[in-house]
């Protein structure tokens, strides 16, 4: 009684402390104010009060007569405790404890879950940032927060729960509801005035949603001027939210890598998108590939010729080869030797058609390799770093942000490396947590001192690169619904996979293990 705060936070923070210490949580309650100033404040037991339980009334229904949804109830721990602390305001002075009620009604936590307390739980901007950064990586909240916990030690040290975890996550999602594709174009705006080389370009349809999305850096424009003989372009991707085509372009360096050449999101794939798409890639790069291999898609054939006339149209070998072994017997398709041999003669471009006819039937006499023809000619030598550098296409960098980048790698690493040093010598590493905790002060000092926003949308906007728009001029796509009913028919190879996977079990019927049932049992047709 009698202690003397400069502020009201500085009380409410010492009887936080003590709360901490004691096992139990609080939460500020009724205040009253003059003129818009604080002059009382009471600070109470979490579990002060009574649950209010609403009064039993007529299942409600909708207009229809159909009776509503039953809403979940949520277990209460209050049990009216009163113990609570009261701050009055005294002029000239600061704020004075007027009322302190120590005792409780209910048995306090026990040491070990204390830390989880809700006044002990709170995601700093260290927590922030790691979850940012595994988002980047592509971890959710729950692999973050078991990642979190591994690095600090336990988790009565992460000082947020799992909950705490995912909470931040829906918040980072509803940061860009509605704005995600208008993000987008900004994002790219802002890329093309920080880099002239920058290209790229996006289509609406009449509702203002974004349909369609192509871009390339000038990095990506270089390697195509490089290597751009030959390219692939795939669309066969779409794990995304709006379940939009990724189209990459690719294709392969002088060091046998595969390099990006450009890429875009299409919400269709019939004709006038890929139409769309290719005079898009032609503006950018200039000049059309010499050839272009694609998988087997009707809209593609009729989009190559129309854009690229002179570009040589081929399609994609991965799905001949992939079903020769469902075509060819078990054990032949097994055989390294056999398929090895079987690849040369593919992919040999000299063949003429008889001449790789001749070759397919010599394939099928040979058992092996004889050893005299394999020489250290024809043995891969390790692969050097690609140098790739081509005049004509100058772009300037964002300098100060990659020195910045650089600087937050280099300091990471220094810290690591420093916990790593001295993480088995008590010593050292109090010293060093004291010097951390020192400059810790003084950052947020200063911080505070200059006004710097720390809060929880400017983290956002660091992470997503832009803010979110004040604005909305276009607005997200439809999920597409692109060709096919979404079955297919499967063959007999990959169905046979599908079962091995499953356990077998016991007809009742033939009285044998397998992956039937009474059902379909064979013996009932047969019958």
């Amino acid at each position: 009684m009698g202690m003397v705060f400069k502020s009201l936070e500085d009380g409410f923070n010492f009887y936080k402390q003590y709360a901490s210490l004691a096992g139990f949580d609080i939460r500020k309650s009724t205040n009253l104010k003059v003129s818009g100033v604080v002059v009382w404040r009471y600070v109470v037991c979490n579990r002060e009060g009574n649950k209010h339980f609403a009064p039993i009334v007529n299942k409600p229904t909708h207009d229809d007569g159909v009776p509503k949804a039953k809403q979940g109830r949520r277990i209460s721990n209050r049990v009216d405790c009163k113990a609570r602390v009261a701050f009055r305001l005294v002029a000239g002075v600061g704020y004075t404890i007027s009322s302190f009620i120590e005792t409780h009604n209910h048995p306090m936590l026990s040491i070990p879950s204390r830390p989880f307390l809700k006044i002990n739980r709170n995601l700093e901007i260290g927590h922030k940032k790691f979850m940012l950064n595994c988002a980047k990586a592509n971890i959710g909240p729950m692999k973050s927060y078991r990642l979190f916990k591994e690095s600090v030690g336990g988790y009565d040290n992460v000082g947020a729960t799992a909950v705490d975890f995912k909470n931040f996550k829906r918040d980072l999602k509803a940061y860009i509801a509605g704005a995600d594709a208008q993000m987008l174009i900004d994002k790219l705006f802002r890329k093309k005035q920080t880099c002239s080389a920058f290209h790229f370009d996006y289509d609406v349809d009449e509702s203002d949603q974004l349909t369609r999305v192509f871009w390339c850096d000038p990095i990506a424009r270089k390697k195509f001027a490089m290597f751009g003989d030959v390219i692939s372009f795939d669309a066969t991707f779409n794990t995304n939210r709006y379940k939009m085509v990724f189209t990459p372009f690719t294709g392969v360096d002088n060091h046998r890598r595969c390099v990006t050449f450009a890429a875009g999101l299409l919400r269709r794939e019939d004709v006038p998108s890929y139409t769309w798409l290719f005079n898009r890639f032609l503006d950018a790069m200039g000049h059309a590939p010499q050839c272009i291999i694609t998988n087997q898609d009707a809209s593609m054939a009729i989009a190559i010729p129309e854009v690229f006339p002179k570009t040589i149209h081929r399609l994609c070998m991965w799905h001949i080869t992939n079903k020769i072994t469902a075509k060819v017997d078990n054990e032949l398709a097994k055989d390294q030797v056999f398929l090895t041999r079987l690849n040369s003669v593919i992919w040999n471009h000299y063949f003429e058609p008889k001449e790789r006819e001749k070759q397919w039937h010599e394939v099928l006499k040979i058992k092996m390799i004889p050893e005299r023809y394999i020489t250290n000619r024809w043995c891969k030598s390790p692969l050097l770093k690609p140098m790739i550098e081509v005049s004509g296409l100058d772009f300037v960098s964002e300098s100060s942000l990659d020195e910045n980048k650089l600087m937050l790698n280099r300091l990471w690493s220094n810290i690591h490396s420093c916990v790593a040093l001295i993480e088995n010598n008590s010593d050292l590493l109090s010293a060093f947590s004291k010097v951390i905790s020192e400059q810790k002060e003084l950052i947020e000092s200063a911080i505070a001192s200059h006004d710097v926003d720390t809060g929880v949308p400017n983290i956002f906007e660091n992470y997503y690169g832009v803010p979110a728009p004040s604005e909305i001029k276009l607005l997200p796509p439809q999920p597409a619904h692109n060709k096919g009913s979404g079955k297919r028919i499967k063959s007999a190879k990959e169905i046979q996979i599908e079962q091995s996977k499953k356990n077998k079990r016991m007809c009742r019927t033939c009285k044998e293990l397998g992956y039937h049932d009474s059902r379909n049992c064979s013996m009932n047709y047969s019958s």
